[in-house]
């Protein structure tokens, strides 16, 4: 297919997820798991975007501690294009930064972001979207981001609310967080809520004038440091600039105060992955396996192996997670507890787990 002219696409892949206790780590997170088939999921992300755009048109963000990762995950691209923040400051941060930095490079380029750690698919649809999008953009100076049609009612997404259903591209009314179950299934009734697909399009110049509009303290120190870009002090200015700003997403930083956003409705299967029950529809069949395992009247279990066999007997409704030093065995439903768990690790001093 055709290369997208003047586009550039940044991949966020700085995040250090804890869901996936005990197979992501502070080291090792989320992003470079094998979940999906025999490559990471970043490297996944990498070979959707490639068709896009030219290698040196992708950056990727990532924390200082998976340089070495990513590089070896992102061998076509040049390494100048991977970002290392040096501390974690949310992504309205990542966002000004690799804003700066795409306008150092082209001040007329669009700009797509998106996360390392997404399952989408067919690849045709998703390239389909995109193509539209930056035609959108060569027109329009609006934020644009990727909405999905819900397919049941979920507590654990954020959603956007439309002024049309049955238009590939409409306005947004206003962005929702995560809600309850119950508002979740109101949602999913009046039809006019999507998913949050966290997929984001606009001109690079447009983004940064919203961040000198409501997000100035991020505007104002990260645009200092366009001039030293790739230079001998690039990663010194970059720490001194991170250090001083406060931790808030582009959510609520931008697209939930900025009036002119549109949502185009994908067409692509989407799936963020954002917990060990999502392996389910990945993986589907009488339990969920990835990994090497073995069960004996075992049903509709969630089975995580690494190197080692996992072998079960009369057990059902589990996730069951085993790493070299840990294992994790817990009812589905109560899942979201592990993040509470690895914080009673880190209370209890075991920074060997984490």
């Amino acid at each position: 297919m055709q290369k997208l002219d003047n586009t550039h696409i940044v991949i966020m892949a700085g995040g250090g997820g804890t869901r996936f206790w005990p197979a992501s780590r502070n080291i090792f997170p989320k992003q470079f798991l094998k979940l999906v088939d025999d490559t990471t999921m970043l490297r996944n992300t990498l070979q959707r975007v490639f068709p896009l755009v030219e290698p040196e048109n992708i950056w990727i963000l990532t924390n200082h501690l998976y340089k070495d990762i990513v590089i070896g995950e992102a061998r076509e691209i040049p390494q100048k294009n991977v970002i290392v923040e040096p501390l974690r400051r949310d992504t309205a941060a990542a966002v000004m930064l690799a804003a700066s930095i795409v306008k150092a490079e082209n001040p007329k380029a669009n700009m797509f972001v998106m996360p390392a750690d997404h399952v989408i698919t067919p690849q045709e649809k998703f390239h389909d979207e995109l193509i539209l999008a930056n035609e959108y953009l060569v027109e329009h100076d609006s934020l644009f981001t990727f909405g999905i049609a819900p397919t049941y009612p979920s507590p654990q997404f954020g959603y956007i609310k439309v002024d049309a259903k049955d238009t590939k591209v409409t306005s947004v009314r206003k962005f929702v967080e995560k809600p309850t179950i119950d508002v979740a299934k109101e949602y999913l009734q009046q039809g006019k809520y999507f998913w949050n697909s966290g997929i984001f399009a606009w001109k690079v110049s447009t983004i940064v004038d919203k961040f000198a509009r409501f997000l100035p303290q991020h505007y104002q120190g990260i645009e200092t440091l366009s001039e030293s870009w790739n230079g001998d002090n690039w990663q010194q200015n970059l720490e001194k600039v991170f250090s001083s700003l406060p931790s808030i997403s582009i959510d609520y930083g931008i697209m939930e105060k900025e009036q002119d956003v549109f949502m185009l409705q994908a067409s692509f299967s989407w799936n963020d992955v954002g917990s060990w029950e999502a392996l389910e529809s990945l993986h589907p069949g009488e339990n969920s396996v990835v990994g090497e395992h073995i069960g004996i009247d075992t049903k509709n279990c969630v089975i995580y192996s690494g190197k080692q066999l996992v072998a079960t007997i009369g057990v059902e409704d589990l996730v069951v997670a085993a790493t070299e030093d840990a294992i994790l065995v817990v009812p589905k439903n109560q899942t979201s507890k592990i993040k509470k768990l690895v914080s009673l690790l880190k209370e209890q001093g075991q920074d060997q787990y984490l």
